[in-house]
């Protein structure tokens, strides 16, 4: 149970400033994680794992047996240059009732001219959660911005006479500018605003699987129940990639189309028949029909199941071990905030968050130590332990991984802690508390002008970028403190711009 007073400061010893953090915290082979990240959209697994490539730009070995837990709080304490002053309060508190507000008169009213959407979210500043406001912001703002790029017409300048123009308002809805998945129900609305009862066919969206499948296999119930441990939603995404697979058999093969999805006799698939499957799975993909990531994943769990089933007995061979898995480009470049837009961002949320206590601390959490926004959620007050400056995140796979407290979530901890406080640090209800993170980092980085895509993820990616630069940071502590279980997924979280790559190939050219 989380304590921090003085008198069981010999229950809790402070570790040592040079005992090493901890003990078995490098015990386990190196595996490289390279600091040279493309900034493109394409790179390859070779190129985030190349020997040649980590830490070239150091020419002193570092030990990663000698590298203690002040030393890696300290990493964690200088990833950002923030200003200090402004991160106390010192600003008026307002609180979220006065997000709408802040959004109609700094990103509607005074950016448009269309005066009939300017009214539009006028009158709705008084009924509608600032959640809400903001997405219909963004959608109207999206619409426009497309309207913009296919009638070479300014944002800013865009009126009601061209929007009263039918012909236009349906090219643009009617067009794939607006992205795959357009928000049908906020774009009728808009434009309701100029043609009412206006019939609209939107792009059709993408669609992964029906919502009403039932699966009671015995022998996948039997290799579900090797998962234990898991989250209910981790199976269940097993489940659904079985799901595809069985029906997708039956419908396709007729030594299976007698068999209901339930009753398929595992022992008749073949290597042919996974095969098969995988070219039915590349096929969606190149159609764009399905992302790679989730077509991936459903041949991985196709394939684990009868790796599974041979080990457990109920199969004479494992028919999957010869079937290659689908290879796509995983690594995606990400624009990483600056430390003046991270200052901002604190700013923000001292002034409008629900609590900006908790808040605050949420966002350090995520920001210096990477962690996942249900891992913050879930965060308990026994998971912390201020003498030894140890916090424990519950990850994936409900895995355990003991992490140092960096000096500002420290404080944030203890400006938050009594001696009675236990159970969830944020809220009782920790799903609810999550909800509000995705949702007000949506918000606040547009208040705070960030302008670029944003989400709670990117402040992990944002994290482990930062840690990349520091020359006294190896490969093996950044994978540990980013809980990756192999390099390749370590790489995919370190990006540099262009301008950075620029002036590594100049230094480069200058010394050749």
């Amino acid at each position: 149970m989380f304590d921090h007073s003085n008198h069981n400061q010999n229950k809790y010893p402070i570790a040592p400033a040079t005992q090493h953090y901890p003990n078995f915290f490098w015990n386990e082979n190196v595996k490289e994680v390279s600091w040279k990240c493309p900034s493109t959209k394409l790179s390859s697994e070779e190129g985030l794992n190349l020997r040649n490539q980590v830490h070239t730009i150091t020419s002193t070995y570092i030990d990663v047996k000698k590298i203690t837990k002040a030393s890696v709080t300290n990493m964690l304490n200088t990833l950002y240059a923030l200003d200090q002053t402004s991160q106390k309060n010192t600003a008026t508190y307002l609180g979220p009732g006065h997000i709408i507000p802040w959004i109609f008169k700094n990103r509607i009213e005074g950016n448009l001219q269309a005066q009939r959407i300017i009214d539009f979210f006028s009158a709705k500043q008084s009924l509608r959660s600032p959640f809400e406001y903001y997405r219909d912001y963004k959608s109207f703002n999206k619409f426009l911005d497309c309207f913009s790029v296919t009638f070479n017409i300014p944002t800013q300048k865009i009126t009601d006479n061209e929007l009263l123009k039918k012909d236009l308002i349906l090219q643009v809805m009617q067009s794939d500018s607006l992205g795959d998945d357009p928000d049908v129900n906020k774009l009728t609305k808009l434009a309701n605003l100029y043609h009412p009862g206006l019939e609209i066919v939107f792009p059709k969206k993408r669609t992964y699987a029906p919502h009403d499948w039932q699966l009671n296999h015995p022998l996948i119930d039997l290799h579900l129940g090797t998962f234990k441990g898991y989250k209910t939603t981790t199976l269940q995404f097993r489940k659904r990639a079985f799901y595809w697979f069985l029906t997708w058999l039956c419908e396709t093969f007729a030594v299976f189309s007698s068999f209901s999805i339930n009753e398929v006799p595992l022992w008749l698939i073949t290597d042919e028949h996974l095969t098969n499957f995988r070219f039915h799975l590349e096929g969606k993909i190149e159609n764009g029909i399905m992302e790679p990531a989730y077509a991936v994943g459903i041949l991985d769990y196709v394939k684990s199941l009868f790796r599974s089933l041979f080990q457990l007995g109920r199969l004479l061979t494992d028919v999957s071990s010869d079937i290659p898995g689908i290879t796509y480009e995983r690594y995606h470049y990400r624009d990483i905030p600056t430390d003046l837009q991270i200052d901002e961002l604190f700013k923000i949320i001292q002034i409008y968050s629900p609590d900006p206590l908790k808040y605050t601390l949420a966002f350090e959490m995520m920001l210096y130590l990477g962690i996942r926004r249900t891992e913050v959620s879930n965060t308990l007050w026994e998971n912390i332990n201020l003498h030894t400056g140890v916090i424990t995140v519950t990850g994936k796979g409900d895995r355990s991984h003991s992490l140092p407290i960096p000096t500002k979530v420290y404080q944030s901890l203890e400006s938050l802690a009594t001696d009675s406080t236990s159970g969830h640090i944020f809220s009782s209800t920790p799903e609810k508390f999550a909800r509000s993170l995705y949702e007000y980092v949506k918000i606040f980085s547009l208040m705070a002008g960030w302008n670029i895509p944003s989400g709670l993820h990117l402040l992990r990616h944002t994290m482990l970028t930062r840690l990349s630069y520091r020359k006294d940071c190896p490969p093996q502590v950044l994978r540990k403190l980013g809980r990756h279980k192999n390099a390749a997924t370590a790489g995919l979280y370190i990006h540099r711009s262009q301008e950075e790559l620029r002036r590594s190939a100049n230094k480069i050219n200058l010394l050749t």
